[in-house]
């Protein structure tokens, strides 16, 4: 899943933003690793680790749900689309 997803981020990024986009997404991928951890940790005083399991999933059920039906999505990879619903120009 992570190899389609950076195939699909190489290709839609320009190259010269490439290093600042991967750089963010990198970023938000490693802060939420210690605020899960902290959440859980949580959760695990609170809840069974049974019933943690299953919020879980239902929350990861759903959100792939809407994922589905969401139109930006669905085409993520339709490149004259994007550059039609873009911003006109990157500025910095």
């Amino acid at each position: 899943m992570n190899s389609h997803s950076q195939t699909i981020w190489q290709i839609q990024t320009p190259r010269e933003l490439q290093g600042r986009v991967f750089s963010v997404r990198r970023l938000i991928a490693q802060f939420t690793w210690p605020m899960s951890t902290l959440i859980m940790g949580a959760l695990a005083t609170r809840f069974e680790p049974g019933h943690i399991f299953h919020g879980a999933r239902a929350i990861l059920i759903l959100w792939c749900m809407a994922g589905l039906f969401n139109p930006y999505l669905m085409r993520v990879e339709d490149r004259k689309w994007i550059e039609e619903t873009g911003p006109e120009e990157c500025g910095d």
